[in-house]
């Protein structure tokens, strides 16, 4: 039998194996307090007591009160309950769905129909989001959009991934009861400028305040903040990063996979969209999983205390791994921003030849739309058959690039490093569920020739220079 070599995992972005020292509080806990925490008996009120000394253990290390942090299964499930808690608490009437004067629907012959947001009162809400969110911010965005429950306007990155606050700045309104924006993205890592597009918002509340109409109900927004691939990078609370609602997940610090967190701050209208017996205050209600909650509080604890040290180790790592592969491999290029940007994220665009232009920026017969000040293309929500345009700085379609040679696919670059023992990502694990292979983060940078030919290497714990060296070697094989 042939001998299988031995692999090397760069997929940490997806997924992280659980910390031993985890694993080992996990068994401890399940052996001790598996009885059901809202029971009455000692048995459950010393369970209960396990629980909320997790709670407090997170809270702490988030430095944030204990009454603000919510259990949930996982990081998707947090930003649903985020998104539509705080619409559904909203309690108005709703009225016709659209992003912000692009068309919802379409009818059978690509014509737009005329689906737009009523002018005037009642408003319904409006939802600022960036354009490289991921898919459990979008798909949410959409259903709320074809139930004609909100307003959208999308904000897009520059050609560096980055979201302008200034860009935020122009798109608040007086029905903005929302703004979404990922820390740091999960495929191209950029660090987004959170703390400018707090004070922007912060700012807007204050001067809403002040111009007060009398007997005029006040609308805020409030700022959701996904912080699942920075929180083991980054410095993570609601007063850092001046958010109001903030998600991250166990399965990112290597903790247990089905564990979230969403931290709620003490003010902030929210709803619960389940329903049930009543646990997490009514938020997210079921039996709670005291032995992931046990788990995730752990792992956070040792995420918090290595941050700093291995947070410099990989940024060697990182940046070593992208100078030699774009000095190595021909046509390379790296997405998004270097200096924004998370320690272990590598993205990489395989280019084969020079592009030539091959028409103006078009999906399937729809129009082309702008936004109201006509230099922001506020696009369709990207799900799995349905990609945004990129448009350029000045409003203008940039022209989509095709390879004069076949393009090195990203889907084949993936099955051919797993044969020669290697795990990486051509975008984030839910998008590769879909059945489209282009990724729409990578195409709202104005790189559509690169949406479909871009790598994701992710390092974690175990990663070394060596592990990088032995890569660009397959690559080097591989893109001749």
């Amino acid at each position: 039998m042939k001998k299988i070599t031995q692999r090397i995992f760069l997929d940490y972005a997806a997924a992280t194996p659980i910390d031993y020292k985890v694993a080992k509080e996990m068994e401890k806990t399940q052996k001790k307090f598996w009885a059901n925490p809202s029971s009455l008996h000692t048995e459950g009120e010393i369970t209960k007591e396990t629980l909320e000394k997790a709670r407090i253990k997170i809270a702490r290390l988030l430095r944030c009160r204990a009454s603000e942090i919510f259990f949930t299964s996982g990081g998707t499930e947090s930003l649903n309950i985020a998104i539509l808690g705080v619409i559904r608490n909203q309690g108005q009437p709703f009225g016709a769905g659209a992003v912000q004067g692009l068309p919802l629907a379409f009818g059978s012959q690509g014509s737009p129909l005329k689906n737009f947001a009523p002018k005037g009162d009642p408003l319904i809400s409006h939802i600022i989001v960036s354009l490289i969110e991921h898919s459990a911010v979008l798909e949410p965005i959409k259903y709320l959009l074809k139930e004609k429950k909100i307003e959208v306007s999308f904000v897009a990155p520059n050609k560096k991934g980055i979201i302008s606050p200034e860009s935020i700045k122009k798109e608040i309104k007086e029905n903005t009861v929302l703004v979404i924006v990922q820390h740091a993205n999960s495929e191209i890592g950029t660090i987004q400028p959170i703390q400018k597009i707090s004070k922007i918002i912060k700012e807007y509340k204050k001067n809403t305040r002040l111009n007060l109409v009398q007997n005029k109900p006040l609308v805020e927004p409030y700022f959701l903040v996904d912080a699942g691939q920075s929180i083991a990078y980054e410095k993570v609370s609601l007063e850092r990063l001046g958010a109001d609602l903030l998600i991250f997940d166990g399965i990112k610090i290597y903790g247990p996979k089905g564990m979230g967190i969403l931290v709620v701050k003490n003010g902030t209208n929210i709803s619960p969209i389940i329903f049930g017996g009543g646990q997490e205050r009514g938020l997210k209600p079921g039996t709670e999983n005291v032995v992931g909650a046990v788990g995730l509080a752990k792992a956070l604890e040792i995420t918090v205390k290595m941050r700093e040290k291995e947070s410099l180790r990989l940024t060697k790592l990182r940046d070593y791994a992208i100078s030699k592969i774009l000095k190595e491999i021909p046509n390379s290029s790296l997405n998004g921003d270097l200096e924004n940007r998370l320690p272990n994220n590598i993205n990489i665009c395989f280019g084969k030849s020079q592009r030539q232009p091959f028409g103006a920026g078009a999906v399937q017969g729809l129009p082309l739309a702008f936004g109201s000040q006509s230099q922001e293309l506020l696009l369709k929500i990207p799900t799995s058959r349905e990609l945004p345009l990129a448009f350029g700085s000045q409003g203008s379609p940039l022209k989509n690039f095709a390879p004069k040679g076949d393009p090195l696919n990203s889907e084949f670059l993936v099955i051919k490093l797993d044969t020669l023992g290697f795990a990486v990502s051509a975008a984030s694990a839910c998008h590769t569920l879909s059945l489209e292979n282009s990724s729409y983060v990578i195409e709202s940078l104005g790189k559509p020739e690169c949406a479909s030919s871009s790598l994701r290497f992710t390092l974690g714990r175990d990663t070394k220079k060596t592990d990088l060296d032995k890569l660009i070697i397959a690559l080097k094989k591989i893109i001749k």
